[in-house]
């Protein structure tokens, strides 16, 4: 983030994906999702959405509470 190093710990793993650029489109802006404000874009891979979450907002908005 930044100029600052960011670490995150999570219980577990289950796929690691590049996601080209290409296939990202920007967030929906239909209806109000909670935390839509931490999306970034959705992915699509073959048949597969991925939400794609933007870490810099999210870890900001957790840090200033």
């Amino acid at each position: 983030m930044q100029t600052r190093l960011v670490g995150l710990i999570v219980d577990s793993v289950e796929e690691v994906l590049r996601v080209p650029r290409s296939a990202i489109e920007p967030p929906p802006s239909v209806g109000t999702m909670a935390g839509a404000e931490f999306t970034q874009g959705v992915g699509r891979i073959d048949d597969r959405l991925l939400i794609l979450v933007d870490l810099s907002r999210l870890l900001l908005a957790r840090e200033a509470a």
